[in-house]
């Protein structure tokens, strides 16, 4: 009997610890570096998504849900950032119109993988289709520990695209027509 009341402190004790702080789950616009929350891009291009996940203890299993504005993206394919313990059991790939879901676990029960800083949870692929300003919403997000308890609370933050209608001209392009310009006004200058 001392046993099981001693066992559930401990297991209370090891939740408790691991549930502290907010866990905050980002959409990084700009893969690389730190998280980047915007991005200004052209139609007809392409661009990669991290979904990062910060700071946890005994990651065990994901879920997520990234909305769009299908009218100026279409996604074209979802990485996992690999975080979980191997085996992995892929519960849920999802590419629809507007959305795509990722749901993941371990297959070895209590083998949580401790993240001790941002890291890639995984990576979305984006071609533009149409020009605007929206956002990137993370929706439905669930994280568990080893013990199939929910890590909360969650913290998310959402990563904003804003597309031209024209595509903007290169620096080289920009640069040769103002080589050229000058070309062609000192060439007036020297016959004129």
């Amino acid at each position: 009997m001392r046993i099981t009341s001693f066992l559930k402190l401990f297991l209370f004790f090891v939740m408790s610890i691991s549930n502290t702080q907010a866990v905050e789950v980002s959409v990084d616009m700009i893969s690389g570096g730190g998280v980047d929350p915007l991005l200004y891009a052209d139609i007809g291009t392409s661009f990669d998504v991290d979904i990062i996940l910060g700071s946890t203890l005994g990651l065990a299993g994901f879920e997520f849900d990234l909305d769009f504005n299908s009218s100026m993206l279409v996604a074209t394919a979802i990485t996992s950032g690999n975080l979980l313990a191997l085996p992995v059991l892929t519960l849920e790939k999802n590419i629809s119109v507007g959305s795509i879901e990722l749901a993941q676990a371990t297959a070895i029960p209590f083998s949580g993988v401790d993240i001790t800083s941002p890291s890639v949870l995984a990576t979305v692929s984006f071609d533009i289709i149409g020009s605007g300003s929206d956002f990137l919403t993370l929706n439905n997000v669930f994280l568990t520990n080893s013990f199939s308890s929910s890590i909360i609370p969650v913290d998310l933050s959402h990563g904003e695209l804003r597309v031209s209608a024209v595509p903007s001209p290169g620096v080289l392009v920009l640069m040769l027509s103002g080589i050229g310009l000058l070309r062609l006004q000192r060439k007036d200058y020297i016959t004129g």
